[in-house]
């Protein structure tokens, strides 16, 4: 039986390999592993497609991604933020809005980084209309979590001072 403990010792193999640059080693790593009975998971290729999105090209990190669906490995927030940081990296900036809508296609949640990354990319477009769109989208989203976060703490702040825990509410 494996345990979770070998899966994070090949992810720290993968990205040791991949900061060395032998990515092709990486790969062999991979398939060894999951002979032995150590599957990847979504770290293990998430790191693989940073370092092919980084060393070698934008067409050879998304053919990693294919790879990864055959696996049965669904891809999460940050395999789409690195290839799209790859995408833009190689200058393909059409690119990166496809990857992005076809994110949120795969309902993917955006992150702070998504919206970075994608107003980056307006900006070497040349287009600050549509930078300042995703900028207001982004400072809404968060906004509006923040305002959420504060109404649940004063709702709590509520309850204790109805439930007569004065002394507690003091110490706030």
């Amino acid at each position: 039986m494996v345990s979770r403990s070998s899966t994070r010792f090949l992810n720290i193999c993968i990205a040791s390999i991949c900061k060395a640059k032998h990515l092709k080693r990486a790969e062999i790593v991979i398939i060894d592993g999951t002979i032995l009975g150590v599957l990847p998971d979504v770290v293990t290729y998430d790191t693989l497609i940073n370092a092919y999105s980084r060393f070698v090209s934008f067409e050879a990190a998304y053919s990693v991604l294919d790879r990864m669906k055959e696996a049965c490995i669904n891809p999460g927030v940050f395999t789409c933020n690195s290839l799209i940081a790859g995408a833009m990296r190689h200058c393909l900036l059409s690119k990166c809005m496809d990857l992005f809508e076809e994110m949120l296609e795969l309902r993917i949640k955006a992150d702070v980084w998504s919206y970075n990354t994608l107003m980056r990319c307006f900006c070497k477009l040349g287009k600050p209309d549509e930078m300042n769109r995703v900028f207001t989208i982004l400072y809404f989203v968060v906004y509006l979590l923040l305002q959420l976060r504060l109404m649940l703490c004063l709702r709590g702040f509520a309850r204790m001072v109805l439930s007569r825990m004065h002394s507690c509410c003091l110490g706030i």
